[in-house]
């Protein structure tokens, strides 16, 4: 599903589940819901990668920047949310997501090479967090959320790759990064009750809080001290 997709059908139901509540703002919906102590549910969402790069004190002569920036990706899962209180809940939602890293290395020469390496990748996240909810209002309500996720890359590579990027293109490549990490997130959202269910939209930041390089003998780990993961969900959230 393409990010054009996704934001439309995305503001499409937002559209959709604003209108309804507006029309039946006096009959509340699912009024037992918050007492109910378990719901389970699933997640979908467009998402968007990068890495925090800091070069090493390395000198190499040839390079003259590394940078990272955001490249698209989609997950799916689904998730298990505990009411600790009617507005403070423990949530759990496992999922698979499946992302791409560039990292552009600008070459100095008789003209200026940029090397990309493309880390594509599978991720498991494990994320567990505390959600904070407003009292409702016209069958909607508010949430902040916040907590820990544990990451392991699926389609990580155990060896490298004997074979070195060249300039001009973009290369798939031994991956010089961690197979795990653990990151937090903060972020918040805003859920709809309909007659039937739960639909929420919510937007979180994901923060590597784990150093992710991993040196080899490469230029391309060698002018690096540290990689962190960077990431943005935009999330429909059914039920949960």
């Amino acid at each position: 599903m393409s990010f054009c997709k996704f934001l439309f059908c995305s503001v499409f139901l937002f559209t959709l589940c604003s209108k309804v509540n507006a029309q039946d703002s006096t009959h509340i919906h699912l009024p037992g819901y918050d007492n109910k102590k378990i719901h389970v549910g699933f997640i979908l969402s467009i998402n968007f990668n990068k890495f925090k790069v800091a070069q090493s004190g390395h000198k190499i002569d040839s390079l003259q920047s590394v940078t990272s920036n955001y490249v698209g990706g989609i997950s799916i899962g689904g998730c298990i949310t505990y009411r600790i209180k009617p507005r403070i809940a423990l949530t759990f939602s496992p999922n698979l997501d499946w992302a791409e890293h560039l990292l552009d290395y600008s070459l100095s020469g008789n003209v200026l090479n940029t090397v990309v390496l493309n880390i594509q990748s599978t991720f498991l996240h494990l994320p567990l967090e505390l959600q904070l909810h407003t009292k409702r209002f016209h069958n909607k309500d508010v949430y902040f959320t916040g907590g820990l996720d544990y990451t392991d890359d699926l389609a990580a590579s155990q060896d490298s790759n004997s074979s070195n990027p060249s300039t001009h293109s973009t290369h798939s490549y031994y991956a010089p990064v961690s197979r795990n990490s653990l990151n937090y997130i903060i972020g918040g959202g805003i859920s709809f009750f309909l007659r039937r269910h739960k639909l929420s939209f919510e937007i979180r930041y994901s923060g590597g809080l784990t150093n992710l390089l991993v040196p080899d003998n490469t230029i391309y780990t060698q002018s690096l001290s540290s990689l962190y993961a960077n990431e943005l969900f935009f999330t429909v959230k059914f039920g949960g």
